[in-house]
């Protein structure tokens, strides 16, 4: 993969698949690749492969991203407090309120 510390992602492409950056993602543009697709087939990150594509003035299929089941969302619409959601909301003032509503 391709980052600032072992060369350019122009140099990765054309070591790897013998054509420059832009003749491979314009090759990719005609087959009607996805970033999500073409993510895949070489490793490149999709911001990198966008970032590149908007350089050359492509634009890619951007496919359905995969969305990754996570413990974060559960947590954070839980309706007690917890650490992922106690900056996230005015519990102060519902609590008093609560107690509000429990003392009268």
């Amino acid at each position: 993969m391709a980052n600032q510390y072992c060369g350019s992602f122009e140099h990765k492409v054309q070591q790897r698949f013998g054509v420059s950056a832009e003749d491979f993602l314009r090759q990719c543009a005609s087959e009607g690749l996805s970033y999500a697709e073409l993510e895949k087939r070489t490793g490149f990150t999709r911001g990198t492969l966008r970032k590149w594509a908007m350089r050359f003035e492509l634009c890619l299929d951007p496919g359905v991203e995969e969305s990754k089941p996570d413990d974060f969302s559960r947590f954070f619409s839980d309706p007690q407090v917890n650490i992922y959601n106690l900056l996230s909301r005015q519990w102060t003032n519902r609590a008093k309120k609560a107690l509000a509503q429990k003392v009268s």
